[in-house]
């Protein structure tokens, strides 16, 4: 049975830079898709760390990978 809450680390994670690179996005709508689907994230320090497999499924969605 797949936990609904996933224990966030560094290495489940994409920085917001790592995002920006490998999807082409501006910082802008990675914020803005961030916020908007209330995706788990956590900081440290300055460093904004999100959750890899949300990040993945938000944008093959937003591309019409499915629905």
């Amino acid at each position: 049975m797949e936990s609904t809450e996933e224990q966030l680390s560094k290495t489940n994670c994409y920085t917001v830079e790592e995002i920006i690179s490998a999807f082409g996005v501006s910082r802008d709508s990675v914020y803005s898709m961030v916020n908007r689907k209330k995706n788990p994230k956590f900081q440290e320090g300055k460093e904004i760390y999100i959750s890899k497999s949300h990040i993945d499924k938000a944008y093959r969605l937003a591309k019409g990978g499915g629905k």
